[in-house]
């Protein structure tokens, strides 16, 4: 059973049962927040400590109560102990509110430090489990990071959390009819990263066939690293899950104020099937929440 100090104005130690999220679920919590069009460009997690990795395994449903708010939960049951984390985005109308709450309330002891080169908040209880949350302010907005299992999830190791937090920038959606079926991909940015979910249709032969047939394929990826506007990432390591057939090729993109050029050159023999797909076309971005 996974237990962590609670972020909110219930109780300072809960039990939270995360259900392990699909290979794409940074990317579709991304999009919820992006959907909020909130401005400054708000802030998400893009690295965990290492007991909570890989990060889209650990990643729970991600609450948005509003429209400035949202928390993501982390958890991760282990033979070495449970590791949770939890981060959130304007879970107080104020640092006053949430000095208050943890501070009188919750009997929270209270360390001035930096975060991010800002000022902020080291919150610590000392009675039962060891629980710590960090607190600060950037972009006009309260964020708080914090743990209750300090044996899975050190004080340096939430730090790294949080320097590790970036800009959302936006999520995009499109698709492209085609001869041989229609393809469709989501990309998700931030200001370091691309995570992106792309399905393909092909054309594929066989010897002896008259006619060519049609297979789809798929790959996904989290959280990589892109090079300034452009991106690009192997088909063959990033196959979508439950993908058999031995896909190779690589997925290209560049980002522009209008949207994610997307670029699909893939490859694949099996069985006798010779499978090609050479597609181009935009992503834009997701509507905003109404």
């Amino acid at each position: 059973m996974i237990r962590i100090g609670l972020f909110g104005l219930t109780v300072a130690l809960g039990v939270v049962l995360v259900v392990p999220m699909p290979a794409h679920a940074v990317l579709e919590q991304y999009r919820e927040i992006d959907e909020g069009r909130l401005s400054p460009a708000p802030l998400v997690p893009t690295r965990v400590p290492p007991s909570l990795r890989p990060i889209e395994r650990s990643m729970g449903s991600q609450r948005v109560r509003s429209g400035r708010r949202y928390s993501f939960r982390f958890a991760k049951e282990s033979a070495s102990g449970d590791a949770v984390l939890v981060f959130d985005r304007n879970a107080h109308r104020s640092m006053r509110a949430f000095l208050r709450e943890y501070g009188r309330r919750l009997g929270f002891k209270r360390k001035g430090t930096r975060i991010r080169g800002r000022r902020g908040y080291l919150m610590t209880r000392p009675l039962g489990p060891p629980t710590r949350v960090l607190a600060w302010r950037e972009g006009g907005a309260l964020y708080t990071i914090g743990s209750g299992t300090p044996r899975r999830v050190s004080l340096s190791q939430l730090r790294s959390t949080a320097a590790g937090l970036q800009r959302l920038r936006g999520y995009y959606s499109g698709e492209a009819p085609g001869s041989f079926g229609e393809s469709a991909s989501e990309v998700a940015l931030t200001d370091r990263t691309v995570s992106a979910r792309v399905d393909w249709s092909a054309q594929c032969t066989r010897p002896g066939a008259t006619e060519p047939t049609a297979r789809g394929g798929g790959a996904e990826a989290t959280l990589l690293r892109r090079s300034g506007n452009a991106f690009s990432f192997d088909i063959a390591g990033n196959r979508r899950d439950g993908e058999e057939f031995p896909w190779t090729g690589t997925i290209g993109g560049s980002v522009s104020r209008t949207g994610v050029g997307l670029t699909i050159r893939a490859n694949g023999t099996s069985e006798g099937d010779t499978c090609t797909s050479n597609q181009a076309y935009a992503l834009t971005r997701v509507a905003p929440r109404r």
